[in-house]
């Protein structure tokens, strides 16, 4: 998967962790939803989770022409 700097991220090094993927449409403005994701990250990350925040394409805004 690619992370949102577009780089290659192999998810073999997050082996025997528990891993929560998230789509995080952080490039839509839809991004009231970091602060609780970010919070169950801390809460957890002690027990082995492991939150990956991926950009999706699925909220594309649009721009009109005049």
């Amino acid at each position: 998967m690619n992370d949102i700097d577009g780089k290659a991220t192999p998810l073999s090094k997050y082996k025997g962790k528990v891993v929560v993927i998230v789509n995080t449409a952080s490039e839509c403005g839809l991004v009231a939803q970091l602060g609780e994701i970010e919070a169950f990250s801390k809460k957890y990350a002690d027990k082995g989770v492991v939150v990956l925040g991926f950009p999706a394409n699925n909220f594309r805004t649009r721009t009109f022409r005049k």
